[in-house]
């Protein structure tokens, strides 16, 4: 009995010093300190490991600048580091690379060995470049740049062996998208109702033709939300509300502070294009972690359904780009 107390006890001091060696590289990947990660590497027998949110040293490199990234990639790869290993979620290096659309990262890692067909949840890395290119909206802006970094990735990934990209549809059931954000919302008011009076609501039935504007992309059909008719749809579940749109960097902030203070009922959804691996997301505001009277750009948020790949993102309000306000007025 005490040897196999001894050896519990052995089992668990391991797995806290190897949970806090990965964290001095995932620190130093997010700080990009290459000079401290170098010496942590060059120091180091294994390099492996995750933190407390499930993000492990192969995806932490993503926080680096290019340049250090190629860095990190050189003195790795004499460790013989598994760049492919990914997060319990399937996460790899590579698909948070092409999701972001890192061009001169992705061009990077592929001087090394990685596994350019390793899927993530039935999705191959080269199909990841659609997510940058898609509208969520009809008063999104889509930035003409994205396209031809996805055109860019997409050859390099190509040339290294990977299958074709053919398209994939954007499931409802794929969290972290615009229509989700909103059943997620109505059904969070619905909820406040007596059971008697509640209505009977799933996604399904929001993905109805009159709240979609329907356009072809290169041969695709494409389907945004059209913003104006929103409240019409949470009117057919008996809520009155206003929205209001912001996309000015410099407003946000001031936005979400004026409704933290309003003693209306807010709910907030949101697009986080500014985060370095989940910049494509549409996710619920749930709270602010703030214990001061004045929001900051680096207050951390959690949000009510993110991207089920990504749920490990610890976001910050300066990775926000855009913010639908929705003041409930009766339900």
């Amino acid at each position: 009995m005490k040897k196999v107390k001894k050896t519990l006890v052995l089992f668990i001091i391991c797995w806290i010093a190897a949970s806090m060696f990965a964290n001095d590289f995932i620190d130093a990947a997010k700080a990009n300190d290459i000079d401290r990660f170098e010496l942590l590497v060059k120091k180091s027998r294994k390099i492996e490991g995750s933190d407390s949110t499930g993000i492990n040293v192969q995806l932490s490199l993503v926080y680096f600048s290019d340049e250090n990234f190629e860095r990190a990639c050189e003195v790795l790869t004499k460790k013989n580091f598994d760049f492919n290993k990914h997060i319990d979620s399937g996460v790899t290096l590579l698909y948070a690379l092409v999701y972001s659309l890192s061009v001169n990262k992705v061009q990077t890692l592929l001087k090394y060995r990685v596994d350019v067909n390793k899927k993530v949840n039935d999705i191959y890395p080269i199909q990841a470049t659609q997510f940058s290119t898609y509208m969520f909206h009809t008063k999104q802006k889509l930035n003409l740049a994205d396209f031809e970094k996805a055109a860019e990735i997409e050859k390099m990934l190509l040339e290294h062996g990977s299958v074709k990209n053919e398209y994939i549809t954007t499931s409802l059931f794929w969290f972290g998208n615009f229509l989700f954000c909103n059943y997620y919302i109505i059904d969070g008011i619905n909820r406040f109702r007596p059971k008697s009076k509640q209505h009977l609501i799933a996604p399904q039935f929001l993905n109805l033709p009159e709240y979609f504007f329907h356009f072809y992309v290169e041969g695709r059909d494409v389907a945004a939300m059209e913003c104006d008719k929103l409240p019409q749809m949470y009117a057919k579940y008996g809520i009155e509300a206003e929205f209001e749109r912001c996309n000015d960097k410099s407003q946000i902030l001031q936005k979400l502070q004026e409704t933290k203070d309003s003693p209306d009922m807010y709910f907030v959804f949101l697009s986080t294009s500014y985060n370095p691996i989940a910049p494509y997301q549409w996710v619920v505001l749930g709270s602010i972690k703030n214990t001061g009277d004045r929001l900051s750009e680096t207050d951390v948020f959690t949000c009510q359904n993110p991207e089920t790949h990504f749920t490990f993102v610890e976001f910050q309000i300066k990775d926000i780009s855009e913010i639908i306000l929705v003041k409930v007025l009766s339900f």
